[in-house]
């Protein structure tokens, strides 16, 4: 179908040896699970998990769905409750994030789950496309009833929408009525019969008359001795009938054949300019805003920090080209090339961008995880969220452990590489600004 993921993007990959940002498979997560960027995984931004509640509090389920304990404040976790006295606007906003995340996951337990929603609804485009399958569904289902019932609608319907394709199906439709019902065929073709015998096509006498009566005048002339008469009557009736041969030869007549094929490269001319202004506008629209998408993401993990053209550029191609490599090869995403092709085949170009782009994000997340380790050390850390650490086993916020004992200030960030993400986290990294080196040293650059 299409050479790349997308059909958009064909980015070069970038060796190991281009500005540190190729192959970084060693980079990987070491449980085979990627970060989400910027932020801890499922659920970050929440004030945390569920504390303890206390006695009385048990949980229900309403007939709505939803808990029935949703705004009671005794399921809250400790350090949330602890907001009330010494911070009014914190405990507002915590409480409210709390019982929002609550409600919704009574629908998507699992941020998984919500994403494969919205992509299912993005798949018919949106509730509008929803909405139009509905309305297809309801006139497929009108005209599956026409069809069973042998409602002539149908086939005027058939015939309103293009009486030339239409007119093509009726030779075949006889030949395989003649094949599985002699009889009805018979039926039909005598109809025909007697509708052509009984129309006045043939000129006796200065008059067009039906055959049967055409056949008694002649009858009567010949009884009368008129010859002549009689003899130019049988030649109308011959040429009647040759009339009527000429008229069926015409299907291989080379002008009607002429005709018909200008008519169908015509139309599949048409057809391929309509599809060839498809998809170069879609590849426009879809490169946009996977471009777009890869350089949002590269500055939320760079935050404030900054990186010269060239290595921003390898960065980028690199992000794109790992998340192309994702898409094709069939396991990170297995149902997406389908649903990307039957999206092309409908033609529905608003929901293919919302499908294939929202994809291509996702695979670029997991993408800029292994190649900005190498450029730009751990993403930056959210600015004005003081709570991203979870809450400790009692419920309580942990506090920042302030660098202590053993920790030795150096003058300036250790490289990634010589970092040992066995014992340093990227919250220490990127807030705390110290880390463990694979020698063994603990640093900090907290001061700088």
């Amino acid at each position: 179908m299409l050479d790349d993921a997308t059909g958009t993007i064909a980015a070069p990959s970038v060796g190991a040896d281009g500005g540190g940002t190729g192959s970084p498979e060693s980079s990987a997560s070491p449980t085979g699970e990627e970060e989400q960027l910027g932020a801890p995984g499922e659920g970050a931004d929440a004030p945390g998990p569920e504390g303890e509640q206390e006695p009385g509090a048990e949980t229900e389920t309403t007939t709505d769905g939803k808990s029935a304990t949703e705004e009671d404040g005794r399921v809250l976790p400790k350090w949330i409750r602890s907001l009330k006295e010494t911070d009014p606007e914190g405990f507002k906003k915590a409480k409210g994030e709390f019982f929002d995340l609550r409600e919704r996951r009574v629908d998507f337990p699992t941020v998984a789950e919500a994403r494969k929603a919205k992509q299912t609804l993005e798949l018919v485009g949106g509730e509008a496309g929803l909405a139009e399958m509905q309305e297809d569904n309801a006139e497929f289902a009108k005209v599956a009833k026409q069809f069973v019932n042998g409602d002539p609608a149908f086939s005027e319907d058939l015939f309103a929408q293009d009486p030339i394709a239409a007119a093509q199906h009726v030779p075949s439709m006889l030949e395989s009525l003649s094949k599985h019902d002699k009889q009805a065929y018979n039926r039909l073709i005598a109809k025909q019969f007697v509708g052509e015998f009984n129309s006045p096509a043939i000129k006796i006498g200065g008059q067009y008359v039906p055959l049967f009566s055409a056949l008694e005048t002649i009858y009567g002339l010949v009884k009368a001795g008129k010859a002549d008469e009689a003899r130019d009557g049988l030649n109308a009736i011959a040429s009647w009938h040759n009339s009527i041969s000429e008229i069926a030869k015409q299907e291989d007549n080379p002008e009607v054949k002429k005709l018909r094929e200008k008519i169908r490269a015509d139309e599949q001319a048409r057809s391929s300019e309509a599809e060839k202004s498809f998809h170069t506008s879609y590849r426009t629209e879809a490169e946009k805003t996977v471009s777009n998408d890869a350089e949002s993401l590269i500055n939320q993990w760079l935050g404030n920090r900054k990186l010269d053209r060239e290595t921003r550029n390898l960065a980028k191609n690199n992000v794109i080209s790992l998340a192309n490599e994702m898409l094709l090869d069939g396991k990170t995403f297995p149902q997406y090339a389908k649903q990307r092709d039957l999206l092309f085949q409908r033609g529905d170009k608003a929901a293919l961008l919302r499908y294939t782009t929202s994809v291509w994000k996702q695979a670029m997340e997991k993408s800029v995880l292994r190649v900005m380790r190498l450029v730009g050390g751990a993403p930056a850390a959210k600015p004005g969220v003081a709570g991203d650490k979870k809450p400790a086993a009692n419920g309580q916020r942990p506090a920042a452990p302030a660098a202590g004992a053993g920790w030795v200030k150096v003058n300036e960030r250790p490289s990634p590489l010589t970092i040992d993400r066995t014992k340093t986290t990227s919250n220490m990294i990127a807030s705390e600004k110290r880390a463990v080196l694979k020698d063994g040293r603990k640093v900090s650059w907290a001061h700088l």
